[in-house]
């Protein structure tokens, strides 16, 4: 059995669970994952649920009830905290495994991708107005989801003022070079900055609303043929689920302020980096 501890926003939570699933099918095991609705002082919601993902899920009014056999649990088992790709993960078999970490590399499940891919397919179908942007994205053949998060990333320590409007510019530029007539689709939890900072002109289509669910955002960026993304897991799976072969994919040359070496393999080798 293999017990996956889930924390932390939709994209962390997407990483956790694609290494869980891949390392899951390698040993054709079972994959069973905790989830706490408080972690610390932060309320969390748990965005798996929107997927057809395949494991069991122990609820958080579960949890109470055993929270000592799962202390045992959590002594007795093989425990390890990763955020980086850490290849003695691939080889845990024949033992109950239990994992805490963020698991952002690739390498973790990339001989999964299509399962992976299904499992984060949407169990609920777009509708309404939703399902017209979908449906715009996919006509458009040289569609470019463009991700921008400010917000909280603006003044933070580890991961802002990595992600600059120059870098923006730069990716933007390249795009127009590589992709003739590219459309682009922006999202971004302060469209105003975009609309105002990025010169895209008639070129784009301003996609966030706050009517949106993150998770169906996420969804209609993977239908851009090509990506720009931010240093942020979000537009990481936004990029990576897209099932473009030949897609583009534009993402910063640095990660993090304070711990780079903890990202050194989150980039596909594919990507570009800016």
């Amino acid at each position: 059995m293999i017990i996956l501890n889930i924390k932390g926003g939709l994209g962390n939570q997407m990483f956790q669970y694609a290494c869980g699933r891949a390392l899951s099918l390698r040993n054709n095991d079972k994959l069973s994952l905790v989830w706490s609705e408080y972690q610390g002082d932060t309320a969390r919601k748990f965005s798996l649920k929107n997927f057809a993902i395949k494991a069991e899920v122990i609820e958080p009014d579960v949890v109470p009830k055993f929270p000592k056999l799962l202390a045992r649990l959590k002594q007795k088992l093989t425990k390890n905290f990763y955020v980086g790709f850490d290849s003695s993960i691939l080889k845990k078999h024949g033992q109950t495994v239990y994992l805490d970490g963020y698991f952002q590399s690739e390498k973790y499940f990339q001989d999964y991708a299509d399962e992976i891919r299904q499992d984060f397919s949407l169990v609920a179908p777009f509708e309404g107005k939703t399902a017209e942007i979908a449906n715009t994205i996919k006509s458009e053949l040289n569609a470019v989801s463009l991700h921008v998060r400010r917000g909280d990333y603006v003044t933070h320590p580890d991961f802002g003022g990595i992600v600059t409007q120059e870098y923006y510019e730069r990716a933007i530029q390249h795009i127009r070079e590589s992709v003739p007539s590219a459309k682009f689709y922006v999202f971004s939890d302060d469209i105003d900055w975009c609309r105002s900072e990025l010169p895209l002109g008639s070129d784009a289509t301003f996609v966030s609303n706050p009517e949106f669910k993150d998770y169906e955002e996420m969804i209609l960026m993977s239908l851009s043929h090509h990506h720009i993304i931010a240093n942020s897991s979000f537009s990481w799976w936004g990029a990576w689920l897209g099932n473009n072969p030949n897609k583009i994919v534009i993402a910063p040359s640095k990660w993090s302020n304070l711990h780079e070496n903890w990202y050194k393999d989150i980039i596909p080798s594919t990507w570009i980096r800016l």
